[in-house]
Parts: structure tokens; C-alpha cells; sequence
């Protein structure tokens, strides 16, 4: 009797097991088609409804390292295939760009005109990427794109990090 317990015991713990491993991973799909799919311990809950505080953003920064001349950044996307423009982005180029399309400095603008004074400055210097990829860029090293273009990372200049979603066959980076 205790073998056959021990045994169904055995058969059950074995079974969850089984259970628990065949659950790993969750599934988002649309007809026929996986249109998204996470790994369970990536995700700390599904919903239907968005709670207040949580972004929808299919891109997210983060500041990785600072030195004297040299910044290390992240772009994170929600999945692989989302392609951005990105950069950082001095005070003095944005104080260009301000004056250029708004005739007054960008600190002095309201938040939509900042907006787009930033998508317009990384417009015309950003660099294109796709899904999560970090970043690095050391002053006055080239910035691999087949010029002499170096980046420009000054001592003691305040920078802005961007980062916009953009058309995947872009090749520049378009608003």
C-alpha cells in the first residue's frame, strides 16, 4: 500500500513537473499567426487593461555609463524587428535647431516644440539601429559610417538621449 502510494505520489510530482515546464512560455496570437511571444519569468503579469503608470512605448532608454567623453547607452525595443533612430543630442545643437525653426532657445520652448525640435536635430544626425542594442561613443572616435564622421562627446556638455521609432527599410532617419 505505502509502494503504491509512494508511487501515485511519485506520478503526480513528476506530472506537475511536466505541467510546470510546458508552461514557459506564453503566446500572443492572431488567426494562425504567433504575433508575440515571452518567456514567463520576463513577464511580470498579463492584463487587458493598461494600469496608470505603466508605458506603452515600443522603445525605452537607459543611460548605461558616463565618463569624461565618452557615454555607453541602451535602446530596448519590445521586440526585434522595431527599428529607431538614436543619439544623444547637445544643448547646443538643440539651441541651433530652436533658433533655426522657432527663433527663440530650445529651453524656452513648450514641451510639443521641444519634440520636435528634438526628432528634427536627430533627423538630420541620428543613427539607425534595430531591436535592443547597446551603444557606445567615445569622443572624436569614428562613428562607423563610412566617412570621417567621428562622434562628439564633449567634457562638461549637458546631452539629451533620443531615440524615435522609424520606418524599418529607412535609411536615414526620418520623423
Amino acid at each position: 500500500m505505502i509502494k503504491s502510494l509512494l508511487a501515485a505520489a511519485v506520478m503526480v510530482s513528476a506530472t506537475l513537473g511536466a505541467m510546470a515546464e510546458s508552461y514557459d512560455t506564453m503566446y500572443l496570437i492572431k488567426g494562425d499567426h504567433v504575433v508575440g511571444k515571452y518567456k514567463v519569468d520576463d513577464v511580470d503579469y498579463a492584463t487587458f487593461t493598461l494600469p496608470e503608470g505603466v508605458s506603452d512605448d515600443n522603445i525605452s532608454l537607459s543611460v548605461d555609463k558616463v565618463g569624461k567623453n565618452t557615454v555607453t547607452y541602451t535602446v530596448s525595443t519590445v521586440n526585434p524587428t522595431i527599428s529607431y533612430a538614436h543619439n544623444i543630442i547637445s544643448d547646443y545643437q538643440l539651441d541651433d535647431m530652436a533658433m533655426m525653426y522657432e527663433g527663440d532657445f530650445f529651453a524656452n520652448l513648450d514641451d510639443e516644440s521641444k519634440l520636435l525640435i528634438m526628432q528634427y536635430t536627430l533627423m538630420s544626425n541620428g543613427y539607425l539601429g534595430a531591436g535592443t542594442k547597446t551603444y557606445s561613443q567615445l569622443d572624436y572616435q569614428l562613428d562607423g559610417t563610412n566617412g570621417q564622421s567621428r562622434f562628439s562627446v564633449v567634457p562638461g556638455t549637458h546631452y539629451y538621449l533620443c531615440a524615435w521609432e522609424v520606418d524599418p527599410a529607412a535609411e536615414y532617419a526620418p520623423l
